[in-house]
């Protein structure tokens, strides 16, 4: 798979309990350290990323028929197993998600805390009905997306991340090029010649690329959301149902569906599983 390296919009897509705070944390460093405008949406379509100069899009929960609006974008999409956004998703709505900019949690959690645990992770199968059918809709054979799944990113973050970014076209090799394109500015700031730069720049960002990250500065950030320092000193396995960063693990899963949950996800959500690839047969 080849990106697209003359694209103006990069996007990020993800879905809710899918790392997307995680994710949002790095670009946002990455974004402002390259001045781009970065927006984040849960809706979005190519009127507004014109309208508004958008350089980067953050779009949560993306919608395949809006998607299929955004014009001349590459971007990665970040998926997870179902089943383990389920009990995330259970955890965090009952305890940790901020309410601030959805006022709605309030009401639903209240729910949450009247039922058992058992009863509450069925409630969470049927509320997340809209984004497992997103999941499914999802054109995952687009040239111009790079498809990740945050079990991969778990297990080698600093890997997948730069992938992630190298494909967008936003992040370096080396450092030559930064090197290169300073001492351009600074002759040019000092001798007064902007032929200078205009030729320097032609040489050393063919069509006149975005600046991009440095590796090592990328590194740097994913290193600052490392599980850890997150979870403010506890390693990953360990679980405080009450932080927003409960465990950190992948196939949680298993250790919380009982027959009656695996009975009600098999007979609604099976095929997503397949689809994805996290199972391969119908009964596991």
């Amino acid at each position: 798979m080849t990106p697209v390296t003359n694209s103006r919009l990069r996007v990020y897509f993800g879905h809710h309990k899918c790392m997307t705070t995680w994710d949002r944390h790095v670009l946002q460093r990455v974004c402002n350290e390259l001045s781009w405008n970065y927006v984040e949406m849960n809706i979005s379509g190519s009127e507004y990323v014109r309208r508004n100069k958008v350089d980067m899009l953050s779009y949560q929960d993306p919608d395949m028929e809006i998607v299929r609006t955004l014009e001349d974008f590459v971007g990665f999409h970040i998926i997870r197993d179902p089943r383990d956004i389920v009990v995330s998703a259970y955890f965090s709505h009952l305890h940790s998600h901020a309410t601030d900019n959805w006022p709605e949690l309030s009401a639903y959690r209240a729910k949450l805390k009247n039922l058992s645990k058992d009863e509450g992770l069925l409630w969470e199968m049927e509320y997340l009905r809209r984004e497992f059918e997103q999941l499914y809709e999802w054109d995952y054979a687009q040239e111009n997306v790079l498809e990740l799944k945050m079990e991969d990113v778990i297990a080698n973050p600093y890997d997948q991340m730069v992938r992630a970014f190298l494909f967008i076209n936003a992040a370096a090799e080396n450092t030559r090029l930064r090197t290169k394109l300073l001492d351009a500015v600074a002759r040019t700031i000092r001798n007064g010649r902007l032929g200078y730069l205009h030729r320097t720049l032609s040489s050393v960002v063919p069509n006149y690329l975005l600046p991009k990250i440095p590796i090592e500065v990328l590194l740097m950030y994913i290193y600052e959301q490392r599980f850890s320092e997150m979870a403010r000193g506890r390693v990953q396995g360990i679980e405080d149902a009450s932080s927003h960063y409960r465990k950190g693990v992948s196939g949680d899963w298993a250790n919380h569906f009982k027959p009656q949950h695996k009975e009600y996800f098999k007979k609604n959500y099976n095929d997503i599983l397949l689809k994805l690839g996290y199972e391969s047969m119908l009964d596991w």
